[in-house]
């Protein structure tokens, strides 16, 4: 094995694309290589040591939907049932459309939203998280924003589709811990601590923050493409609306190492480095089967997942047509502020990789990584 070219490739971002790297390589529960270059702080010059805490953003979404995926292990509901059987104000959605006018209209949605299309992003459900029900329900449950009082101002919203029809990026996975509550009976955080976190040694993961993790996390960035360059932004998460709300879709604080131990764990088929079982390898072949039709592919169309399709909140790979160097079913997700997630169960391995700036150039980063760490294992 040789990793050279990835360590080679992630140092000639630095300064110019991206203020760090830091990517952790695991394959069956040992880690192969590991890299951390660049600065947590760019303009004080301090160097990044791979301690840091990050905002996962999206990244949070493999988690939420691995958890929620142990309640269906334990028989408490099917893909296919009715969401509002468990989260009633899902019940009776509208449906925007425009008229032959230009005029924005409302109509009943033809079709429920089930638990599948939560998964798979086929509810409807949009990522405007500053729709007037949010906003007010923000303002009157501020500074705690309970995930069930601002999922509940979710749903009056309408759908931007009927159910099933469409595939679109939203709050899906929001609405998806308000729906495991219901079934576990518990906060999204605590069951995600007892079956994921604790298990798998996450000991620095969590869905909120306070002032004293605050300034452990790393300060942000964001690319700026006019200027071409990075500049410091505020650290704060839009996606956290207050300190009891457990954002399903973005709202996990981390580190390199706790994510890569949860991506080794779903590369490995379900077990930590200690052997102990996780969730069931027939879970993940589930999770990482793709759900879209091929009218919905259409509107899979993101550059960076050329040839992958989308399964029960990861994108999985269906083809190789595009070059991908990683195996059929490899699967995984990515975050805004530049974290990103692959799993790949015919290998065993899996990569963690990390930075904190927004705007994080995943398109042009992230395939070349997959294609050079593959290429350095074959080495």
């Amino acid at each position: 094995m040789d990793f050279t070219k990835v360590d080679e490739f992630l140092d000639g971002l630095i300064g110019t694309l991206v203020p760090s790297n830091d990517v952790i390589i695991i394959q069956d529960h040992r880690v192969l290589h590991r890299h951390i270059c660049g600065y947590s702080d760019f303009e004080e010059k301090i160097h990044l040591t791979g301690d840091e805490l990050y905002f996962m953003y999206s990244a949070t979404k493999p988690v939420t939907c691995a958890a929620t995926m142990l309640l269906h292990e334990r028989g408490l509901f099917s893909l296919d049932d009715p969401l509002y059987e468990y989260l009633p104000e899902f019940r009776d959605m509208n449906v925007t459309f425009t008229d032959t006018d230009g005029k924005k209209k409302s109509r009943p949605a033809k079709t429920h939203i089930t638990v599948r299309n939560l998964f798979s992003m086929t509810a409807g459900l949009d990522y405007n998280i500053q729709a007037s029900p949010i906003r007010i329900a923000k303002e009157a449950t501020s500074p705690e924003c309970p995930t069930r009082d601002i999922v509940r101002a979710i749903a009056k919203s309408p759908l931007s589709f009927d159910p099933g029809t469409r595939w679109q990026y939203g709050l899906c996975h929001d609405v998806l811990v308000a729906f495991a509550e219901v079934l576990c009976g518990i906060s999204f955080r605590d069951f995600v601590k007892a079956n994921i976190f604790d298990p798998l040694g996450m000991n620095n993961s969590y869905f909120w923050y306070d002032d004293d993790m605050l300034k452990r996390i790393a300060p942000q960035y964001m690319y700026f493409d006019d200027a071409e360059e990075f500049r410091k932004v505020k650290k704060e998460n839009e996606y956290i609306f207050g300190t009891r709300y457990d954002s399903g879709g973005g709202g996990i604080i981390s580190c390199t190492e706790d994510m890569a131990n949860f991506a080794d764990m779903m590369a490995s088929g379900g077990t930590n480095s200690d052997g102990a079982r996780i969730i069931r390898p027939e879970t993940i072949r589930l999770m990482n089967t793709n759900m879209l039709t091929p009218e919905l592919m259409r509107d899979f169309n993101w550059d960076q997942y050329r040839g992958y399709g989308y399964g029960l909140g990861v994108r999985t790979l269906i083809t190789k047509d595009t070059g991908a160097a990683s195996s059929i079913g490899e699967f995984g997700w990515a975050g805004a502020a530049g974290s990103y997630i692959l799993c790949d169960p015919t290998e065993k391995l899996s990569i963690f990789c990390s930075r904190h700036m927004l705007n994080n150039k995943e398109p042009f980063i992230t395939p070349k990584l997959r294609d050079l760490v593959y290429d350095g294992i074959k080495k």
